[in-house]
This record gives structure tokens, sequence and C-alpha cells, in this order.
């Protein structure tokens, strides 16, 4: 039986970040990184839109606060480090109406409070961005940037097997079994002990802690799809990202305009709830994801509390006359023959019974760590979840 100290589950920039850290802790580690999938870069870390977010949105003082601060810091370091593409761009937050603006003042605030170099905008300066860009006040959040997310992660596969690290694909976590100082773990057909083992399998992450633990996760994944549209060349012209007012209370950001670093200028996402956790195309369906999704007690509160806002992001999808208007709030010249393409993306997020998870979400046990809720901006802060990771695994915490 082959012997590992450490293994990740799951080979997305989260799970290659935390072996990346304990690889550069504790040189000559032997590592093992399992992958469902047959190549990485099959989910959440290559279908988001590729933004370094700056920490604006998320409360002080709560994980996504402290995990992205830093991790735009760390995040930069490396893409430097390792010569990788990246614009930092600025961005611009825009309010529509007074209610809007209120929630606005509410991030400037926020932004203040975690050292954010934040400033209001005139009307005129949105206008120089780009023609047609309207709002009743605007806020400039000058540490935004772009980058491609999925190269970063290649990338630190690259590093992690120039070290030893070894990577197992269509490996499925399928067992399970606690022994002295450590587990034996079936995945496809191979068995090996572990000293350690990382839960970083984002869409299937509650599954895998049921699998390692034997109890059930405390969290239940629901997915929601995300749906971009790609813009024809010239009709937007600004390289800075332009995102509205989200709702304070429900954990998405809103339809956003971001040009990506090929040039491609994507305009989206929905956060539509679906019954299928890879549910990339137009129409999905899985019973077991299903059948979990409705036995979700959490559910019907969010349902119950967010039903207006759940039943508009819905209308995104099915009517194209409500997405028009949603963006023309903001960006009176869209319209639909801009538009030539489609992707989509899948977020894992998390519902406990009370609802909406809205932060990060670890779990730790002697020998464990699980990455339960780890939505936007997730991949901003890969590198800084891994930090967290490795002193939950020093000081052995039980958060």
């Amino acid at each position: 039986m082959q012997q590992y100290d450490l293994t990740i589950v799951g080979a997305g920039i989260i799970g290659l970040s935390i072996a990346h850290r304990f690889m550069q802790e504790q040189p000559g580690i032997r590592i093992v990184i399992l992958e469902r999938e047959g190549q990485i870069n099959r989910h959440q870390t290559g279908r988001n839109s590729g933004v370094i977010h700056s920490g604006i949105y998320y409360r002080k003082g709560s994980y996504k606060s402290k995990n992205c601060l830093e991790g735009y810091r760390l995040m930069l370091q490396f893409l430097q480090e390792q010569n990788l593409p990246y614009k930092i761009t600025g961005k611009a937050i825009v309010a529509t109406n007074e209610k809007e603006t209120a929630a606005l003042q509410k991030l400037y605030d926020n932004a203040l409070s975690c050292g954010l170099k934040v400033s209001y905008m005139e009307q005129s300066d949105l206008r120089k961005m780009q023609s047609g860009l309207q709002g009743e006040k605007a806020v400039w959040v000058p540490e935004t940037g772009i980058t491609n997310y999925s190269l970063v992660a290649e990338r630190l596969l690259q590093l992690l097997k120039a070290g030893g690290a070894e990577i197992v694909y269509s490996s499925g976590l399928q067992n399970v079994m606690a022994t002295n100082g450590g587990y034996e773990i079936q995945a496809g057909s191979q068995r090996f002990f572990t000293k350690l083992i990382v839960n970083a399998a984002g869409l299937q992450s509650d599954r895998v802690y049921k699998t390692i633990t034997g109890k059930k996760s405390p969290v239940t994944i629901v997915p929601f799809k995300g749906e971009y549209y790609k813009l024809k060349p010239g009709f937007y012209q600004s390289e800075i990202p332009i995102y509205p007012v989200p709702n304070p209370d429900f954990p998405f950001l809103g339809i956003h305009i971001t040009r990506m670093l090929d040039g491609t200028v994507k305009l989206g996402p929905n956060a539509v709830l679906v019954l299928d956790r890879h549910a990339y195309e137009k129409f999905g369906f899985n019973w077991n994801d299903a059948l979990t999704t409705v036995s979700t007690a959490g559910l019907y509160k969010v349902i119950f509390k967010y039903g207006k806002t759940a039943f508009n992001e819905l209308l995104k999808q099915t009517s194209k006359e409500y997405f028009k208007q949603s963006v023309q709030k903001y960006w009176k010249d869209f319209d639909w023959e801009m538009v030539n393409g489609y992707t989509s993306g899948i977020r894992a997020q998390a519902i406990n019974q009370n609802g909406l998870v809205d932060d990060f979400v670890y779990e730790v046990a002697e020998n464990q760590i699980h990455i339960l809720n780890a939505p936007s901006p997730a991949a901003t802060s890969c590198f800084a979840i891994a930090n967290q990771a490795y002193e939950f695994y020093r000081n052995q915490a039980t958060v």
C-alpha cells in the first residue's frame, strides 16, 4: 500500500493552493491529489469571471474579508513571481436608485474600515469609462484586477509535480477508514495510506465530508447556476469592470460587465437554483442532486426570505427583456444584438439549517481539514485559504 503524508481531495485552485502551501512548509512531503474528473479546471476554477476581488463586499472580521484582503496581496505576488498575466483595472460599483445608494454607502464605509482606498465618482467619470453608463452614485475601487485562474491552477500543478506531488485523475473518493495515525483510502482502483486528508472538493465537499467522517455535513451544497453572455467586439470599449450594487442580504454580486484578459467582454452572471451540480448546459437534472436539494430544510427558509429575489434571478434567465432592463439600469446602451456567445458556471453555495451561509466554512478534526463553503471570492483568496488550512493543521483547532 502506497504511503502519503497528505491527500488532497479536489484539484481545483483551493486544493492545489493548499498542497502548494504544505510543500513550501515541508519540502519532501509526500502528497497525492485526487481529482474525480479527467483534468483540472472543469468546474468553479475554470468557469469564473477572472476578477481579482478587493474585499469591499465582505463583513470586516469574517473569513471572507480576512482571506480576500490577504489573498489579494498573495495572488498579485504569485502572479508576479510566476510571470503570469494580469491587469489591475480598478472597478466601478454603480447605484441606480435611492435604496441602492444607501447600500452603496454601507459598502463604502466597510471598504474604508478594511483599509481599501475607495472614493466616490462623478457621473462624468462613468461616461468617460464607457458611453451609456449611468447611475445616481458610484464608488471607485482601485484594488480590483483581472487574471486567468485556470492558468494559476495549471502553474500550481506544475510546481507541485516538480516538487514530487502526484495527481490521480478520474478517482472519486469511495471509502475512508481511520487507522492508527491516519487513514486508509480507496479512490478509483487505488488503495493507499495517508496521515492527513484535506477535503477541497467544491461542489461535492458535503458528500466527501460524509465519506471521510461517516457523519452528515453541517452544510449542504446547493448549486446555483450563473450564466455569462459574451459581447461582440466593439460595443464595450472599457477595460474597467462595472458592477451593480448587490442585494446586501443575498450573497451574489449581480450582473456585471468584465473584460477578460483575452479581450472578450462578458456580461453576467445571474444566480438561478438548479437541480444538477453539473448543469452547465441550458437544462440539467440529476436525481441525486435534486433529492439532496429539496430535502434540505434550510432551503425553504431561503425561499421564504428571498422568494422575490430568486424569482427575479429566474426572470433574468428566462426573459431576455428582463435581463436587458436589469443591465440598462446602469448601461443604457445594452441590447441583445450585442451578444454572440454563452458560458455558464455553477456556484457551490452552502446552506445550513438557518438558510444561506454567507461566509467561508472550515471544519477541522484530528488529521482532517474540510473546506465546506468557498464560493466567490475563493479564487482571489486561495493562497490565504491555504495559509488558513496550514494554521489549522499546525494548531489542530476545531472550528
